[in-house]
């Protein structure tokens, strides 16, 4: 009988560990899933093949390949990077920021991979925005760059052709951005002008954006503005898209 026993016991014993850990196990799951629901932020995808989806994702991954959207509906969607035309974030009925995904040539002249660029300005031929290694909204309720390992944010200059070029750095004077700026933009002598007499403010890069015109000559004043604002609505209707 004891002998019996002695062998029970080892069985009886492990099924009480298995017992506990599948106890442990859901509510570790819905803490995890819980954790992952309150950092996404709302967001809408505009891809390059024009569909839409609105929904929740997590602020992007410095130069992630995809990420996963949870849209309004309640379905799950893994996008490509390279695929999206703009993703686009809200908080508080608001408008807080417009990444792009792009490739870049970085400081030094080097071609580095596509990173997710947060625009600070859009017009029809011209984007600037920042490259950080992260970001994060701060008490005021607005989307903050964090620094790459070398304590630097970059300005990049996106023209048409898609490709970002890295211009300076944030926290740097107007007047080395200001030379950045007219050295990118050197194809538009009216701006740079305007640039360079501080008619345009150097950290102004909605202006700019609004405002560049390349291979315009020299005495021809007029510049265009941009026909869609920056910053538009996200109520647009998921369309399509691939689970």
């Amino acid at each position: 009988m004891k002998e019996l026993v002695k062998r029970l016991s080892v069985p009886i014993a492990e099924m009480g560990a298995c017992m506990v850990v599948a106890c442990l196990l859901p509510s570790c799951s819905v803490a995890s899933l819980f954790h992952e629901e309150i950092g996404k932020e709302e967001a809408m995808v505009l891809m390059a093949d024009s569909t839409r989806y609105v929904g929740k994702t997590f602020l992007p991954d410095f130069q992630g390949k995809s990420f996963r959207l949870v849209t309004d509906e309640g379905k799950r969607v893994k996008i490509k990077s390279g695929e999206v035309e703009q993703l686009r974030f809200r908080r508080d009925g608001k408008q807080s920021g417009v990444f792009v995904y792009v490739p870049y040539v970085a400081r030094g002249g080097k071609e580095s991979k596509p990173g997710w660029v947060n625009c600070q300005g859009v017009g029809r031929h011209l984007k600037i925005g920042l490259l950080a290694f992260d970001w994060q909204f701060n008490r005021k309720g607005e989307l903050a760059p964090m620094s790459f390992a070398d304590g630097d944010v970059y300005i990049i200059g996106i023209k048409e052709d898609g490709k970002g070029q890295f211009l300076s750095t944030l926290g740097r004077t107007k007047a080395v951005v200001r030379k950045a700026l007219c050295k990118f933009l050197a194809d538009d002598p009216v701006l740079c002008g305007q640039i360079e007499d501080k008619e345009v403010d150097a950290f102004d890069f909605q202006e700019i954006c609004n405002r560049y015109t390349p291979g315009r000559e020299q005495g021809h004043g007029s510049y265009e503005v941009m026909a869609v604002p920056l910053l538009d609505g996200m109520d647009e209707t998921e369309k399509g898209g691939n689970v």
